[in-house]
């Protein structure tokens, strides 16, 4: 299945080399999303991640996008992948979403510690807000 959200997201990146790495990752996740869902939401959890991790090279805005593309575009696919999305939260102190914020929404992987992601609303999808 085509990820056609997260590739128009993809632009976003400044970095033509970054751009074609992302490309490539999402490449091996669409070429997965038929037939090895399992694998292909391995692969999406380790994208979320690295989107999430990459704090001084990609803006907010950018991340923002990008992740809110990609779980739509997973959604679509039906990729079981791990990081769930609390509106009206904030990473906690154990990175956990459990501090509420009314402008915030929180986006936390279930499968490791440590890897929370907040945003404000504001720059999410109308359909997420």
């Amino acid at each position: 299945m085509r990820f056609s959200n997260t590739r128009k997201a993809l632009v976003g990146i400044g970095s033509k080399n970054l751009r074609a790495d992302f490309e490539r990752m999402l490449a091996l996740i669409e070429r997965a999303s038929d037939a090895q869902k399992t694998l292909a939401g391995h692969r999406a959890t380790r994208l979320i991640s690295l989107t999430v991790k990459l704090q001084k090279t990609l803006s907010a805005k950018t991340r923002t996008s990008i992740l809110a593309a990609f779980l739509a575009d997973s959604e679509r696919a039906n990729l079981a992948h791990q990081w769930e999305r609390k509106k009206d939260y904030e990473c906690g102190p154990a990175d956990d979403c459990s501090k509420p914020s009314p402008t915030m929404t929180c986006f936390r992987d279930t499968s490791e510690d440590n890897s929370c992601f907040t945003v404000p609303t504001k720059l999410l999808p109308a359909h997420w807000q």
